[in-house]
């Protein structure tokens, strides 16, 4: 590609590709050309889907800090993450957190003499996917195509040729398993 817009000046080639394929598929409408376009589309639709449509954990910011501390350290105890968390509360507001994170089913306690130890309850991979699906709706409507692309414009030239053939084989799996859900 010799020439570039200004608006598509600093966009990586896989961001360019993916808008580029979503202008191609808008303009046609015959059904016999929308089926290339279609595997793209559906595919960036079904994950937006499933994304989109299960609910995020319901805390506030300073609860989260207070998960984000136990997923780093894994167990914790009240003074400990008072003292990880950025301009902590006093140590009651920290005890209270915790016990509402308690109530809500996001983390657990075992007595270990005459403290308490908190874990987190919720596995980590769920927490993860429970805050990427919160950032997504927030910040890119709901759009899982606006969160690669920015992700992409962002750090593409950090990815190493392993990296784009990780990429490239995830896209693919996942288009096939969009293929046998049609």
């Amino acid at each position: 590609m010799t020439t570039r817009s200004s608006h598509n000046a600093g966009r990586s080639d896989f961001t360019r590709m993916i808008l580029a394929t979503n202008r191609a598929c808008s303009k046609r409408r015959s059904p016999a050309h929308l089926t290339p376009c279609m595997s793209t589309a559906n595919y960036l639709a079904f994950v937006a889907k499933k994304l989109a449509h299960r609910p995020h954990l319901d805390v506030s910011r300073r609860e989260r800090q207070i998960l984000d501390v136990l997923y780093r350290a894994g167990r914790a105890t009240a003074a400990e993450i008072q003292e990880a968390m950025p301009d902590p509360p006093s140590y009651s507001a920290v005890r209270t957190l915790l016990r509402i994170l308690e109530d809500k089913g996001h983390i657990k306690h075992e007595q270990d003499g005459t403290r308490y130890v908190y874990t987190p309850r919720i596995a980590r991979d769920h927490a993860k996917k429970s805050a990427l699906r919160h950032l997504i709706n927030t910040f890119f409507e709901g759009s899982a195509t606006q969160a690669i692309a920015a992700l992409l414009d962002e750090d593409s030239s950090r990815l190493t040729k392993d990296d784009w053939k990780r990429l490239t084989a995830m896209v693919e799996r996942a288009r096939k398993e969009e293929a046998g859900n049609e």
